[in-house]
């Protein structure tokens, strides 16, 4: 038995036909072994990566436009994982301006120097640099043994705001298929092994498709969008930033409900409230924190103080009841869906 790299599953089988490989039945995944078809390649060696007709190159570049094309506002700095000769981020910075580096161990880096802002020459884990909005990885993941270290150093390279897009082989690469024999692909790839592959490594998946078109070959590749999963205190910080956008000074919480106590409550030490309001008689004097209880509103004592509805439920009776005063009402919605 084999543990998956995808899924982790410890039931993996070893299988010799069409050649030797272990398959995973849990998600899906199959992979060489790290020796087959004599171990790592040397592809500093190797050139003309992106050496196929004009016509097929076309068509490879614009299905990738569909979905890198929308996420090119506000200059973003851009890595492309394995950028070949540089032909695709010649044709992203012809469209928007951009930042775009290229990774590119092999010859091909000779030319993509010429095409984009900065090349790099060696692998991902020995890169210093990082802080990138957009880690962009066309078909280079299959061909890395240890993907799953591989994943932990691009996620090393991305800004804690940024943006993965990765695509591979969906199995075999085309539905007339039963295997990929391609000597230097070492994955292949299921979404449901990709999924688990990406969440292991911390991430969340905002999209996944197929159909995706490399070449003649592989015209049904996976891509998939993801963002790196941001711990406890990143996820504090953010909810902190959206609150304090649209309430800078003190503030009532009016609605001390379950959207309070799940969205609110974890951080309430953290935010400059002055009270914590309720409308129900039977929980007046209940102990919130040891320094918060729920009260009742006093229009008086809470004057020119904005309130945040801490309910979502009961949203439009709390500002009914509130309008014929002069209070700034912001609602727990409006703070949960700012950008």
């Amino acid at each position: 038995m084999m543990v998956c790299p995808c899924c982790t599953s410890g039931s993996a089988t070893a299988h010799d036909r069409p050649e030797p490989h272990y398959a995973c039945p849990r998600c899906g995944h199959c992979w060489r072994s790290p020796h087959a078809n004599g171990g790592a390649i040397d592809y500093t060696a190797l050139a003309g990566r992106n050496a196929v007709p004009a016509d097929l190159l076309q068509r490879k570049f614009e299905d990738r436009l569909s979905t890198v094309e929308p996420m090119l506002c506000g200059r973003p700095r851009i890595l492309e994982v394995g950028c070949a000769e540089g032909g695709f981020g010649a044709r992203v910075k012809a469209l928007a301006d951009v930042d775009y580096a290229g990774l590119e161990i092999s010859r091909d880096a000779e030319l993509a120097a010429t095409r984009l802002d900065a090349v790099f020459t060696q692998p991902a884990d020995k890169l210093a640099t990082g802080g990138f909005d957009l880690l962009l990885a066309f078909h280079v993941l299959e061909h890395i043994a240890d993907i799953r270290s591989e994943l932990g150093h691009w996620r090393r390279l991305l800004a804690a705001s940024g943006t993965m897009l990765i695509e591979v082989p969906h199995g075999a690469g085309h539905p007339l298929r039963d295997w990929d024999s391609h000597p230097e692909h070492r994955h292949f790839f299921t979404a449901t092994s990709l999924s688990a592959l990406l969440a292991h490594a911390g991430f969340i998946i905002e999209s996944l498709s197929r159909g995706h078109y490399e070449s003649p070959v592989y015209p049904d590749s996976l891509r998939v969008v993801a963002r790196p999963e941001l711990n406890t205190e990143e996820k504090s910080e953010r909810l902190l930033a959206r609150i304090n956008r649209l309430l800078p000074g003190p503030f009532v919480i009016y609605g001390i409900g379950g959207d309070f106590r799940n969205c609110l409550l974890p951080i309430l030490d953290r935010l400059p409230v002055v009270a914590l309001v309720d409308s129900d008689p039977e929980r007046l004097g209940e102990q919130v924190t040891e320094a918060q209880a729920i009260q009742a509103y006093d229009p008086a004592r809470f004057a020119g103080l904005p309130i945040l509805i801490g309910s979502l439920r009961h949203k439009e009776a709390i500002a009914k009841r509130l309008r014929a005063g002069t209070a700034r009402l912001v609602g727990l919605d409006e703070i949960l869906e700012l950008d």
